[in-house]
């Protein structure tokens, strides 16, 4: 698989217009050993950012 093989995969599991997202009712962190260290963070910033309304 190639660069833009992935990209293309990428483009289609996440579209551009997600990124424009202003809101949603819950943020929901999936479990794994490391999710503390590289999932939280991001869940976190974006709830003190008012992304969402429970965490």
């Amino acid at each position: 698989m190639n660069n833009q093989d992935i990209q293309r995969i990428t483009d289609c599991v996440f579209p551009e217009y997600q990124a424009a997202a202003s809101f949603c009712d819950i943020l929901v962190v999936l479990g794994s050993a490391k999710a503390v260290e590289y999932k939280m963070p991001d869940a976190v910033s974006l709830y003190h950012q008012g992304k969402a309304s429970k965490l």
